[in-house]
């Protein structure tokens, strides 16, 4: 879900494991050339969602191991759910709408949130949270937990990273 800590987390998890860094949303700012609101303005969501697939595609065939950061609504499509049970282990990086709400403030930067940000947050939420189920192998709730703590719990669902 939006702001609950992929890139941060996934970004103090790469350090401390010595692997590379993919955050998605940097990619696809990268490759489509334009921010991600510019995208969704010019283009629309339905456009943004294909080239996040596609990023998706990239990403998870590199030879390197590595630690993604996907966006938050790359679970809206099925392939790229059948891709992340197959190609990668997922951590769904847990928080309430309320924490989620906390972090994005007016919701300025995310097109989604563009209007009525917190009935949009809780919309979100509820359409997606079944599909974070399906594709993750371990659940941690975030909303109490720094950074370090989650990559701690990240660290001891996965031991053979070490």
């Amino acid at each position: 879900m939006m702001a609950s800590g992929k890139t941060t987390v996934g970004r103090f998890l790469a350090a401390q494991l010595d692997r590379p860094m993919a955050d998605l949303d940097a990619v696809l700012v990268e490759t489509m050339g334009m921010s991600i609101p510019e995208a969704f303005d010019l283009h629309g969501e339905a456009w943004f969602r294909a080239q996040e697939s596609v990023a998706l595609a990239e990403v998870l065939h590199r030879a390197t191991p590595q630690v993604i950061a996907p966006g938050g609504g790359i679970v809206l499509a099925p392939e790229n759910r059948a891709a992340l049970v197959t190609l990668a282990r997922c951590v769904w990086l847990r928080a309430t709408p309320e924490t989620i709400l906390r972090r994005v403030g007016t919701g300025a930067g995310r097109p989604l949130l563009a209007v009525n940000p917190e009935d949009r947050v809780r919309r979100i939420d509820a359409q997606r949270r079944a599909l974070y189920a399906e594709v993750a192998v371990a659940v941690i709730d975030v909303d109490d937990l720094s950074t370090p703590q989650v990559v701690e719990c990240i660290r001891a669902a996965f031991p053979d990273l070490c």
